[in-house]
């Protein structure tokens, strides 16, 4: 119908508005992390570590290509966006060494290579996993990312051991909340109205289920044929 038409081409162009907003803040990575990561390559060099300076000098060149390679495209391998992933989570082990260990599951019979995402879409949680739940302990934490495929769905899995949802809510103002993580909401809220498919995304205080457990589950939920009905 002409009513439906309509519909669907305002949520068209509200999700091209929404993909180039997002463009534009992968664009300009994160400046905390570049300059933190320029320093500890000057760590290294004045402390005549040259063998680290070197591979994180690489690594990082390589991740900065990556992301600006990714920021082309409105969708891209899963493969890709978790090898993206590792090898920031490398250069934060780098920096923080024991304090930070991580580790990807993918199950079994789950060909990444298959499944497409909205690119930077895991990033947002990653850091806040680490800079708001890992960090803040006194000890060393884990972010365990896990894939798991469900068939027509599948679902990406992030969980830390930190201090918990309900902890950072209450050192960070009711009133501020991640631009990252906001957009995030929009770009899954708009798929989900345009295509009629399941794309969610829910986070959970670990302590509310298991009051000895501490950290976060963040659990999103994407249609596995995202590529075929991606026509923005």
């Amino acid at each position: 119908s002409l009513f439906y038409r309509s519909k669907k081409r305002k949520l068209v162009i509200r999700a091209k508005m929404s993909e180039l907003r997002q463009q534009a803040l992968n664009a300009n990575m994160n400046p905390h992390f570049i300059f933190n990561s320029l320093n500890s390559i000057q760590h290294f060099i004045h402390t005549n570590k040259a063998e680290e300076a070197n591979e994180f000098l690489s690594d990082f060149s390589k991740l900065i290509r990556m992301n600006l390679e990714t920021n082309r495209h409105s969708l891209v391998q899963l493969s890709d966006e978790l090898e993206r992933l590792e090898l920031y989570l490398k250069l934060e082990k780098l920096r923080f060494g024991d304090k930070l260990n991580y580790s990807f599951l993918v199950e079994n019979g789950t060909s990444t290579l298959d499944l497409s995402i909205p690119p930077m879409l895991l990033q947002p949680y990653v850091e806040n996993a680490l800079i708001h739940g890992i960090l803040p302990k006194n000890e060393g934490g884990i972010i365990a990312i896990k894939v798991h495929d469900h068939g027509k769905y599948y679902t990406i899995e992030i969980e830390d051991n930190g201090v918990g949802f309900h902890h950072v809510a209450r050192e960070k103002s009711e009133k501020h909340e991640s631009l990252a993580l906001k957009m995030n909401q929009e770009r899954l809220d708009i798929l989900k109205e345009l295509t009629g498919a399941d794309f969610s995304v829910s986070i959970q205080d670990l302590k509310d289920t298991n009051p000895s457990n501490s950290g976060t589950l963040v659990t999103l939920h994407l249609a596995s044929n995202v590529a075929e009905i991606h026509e923005f």
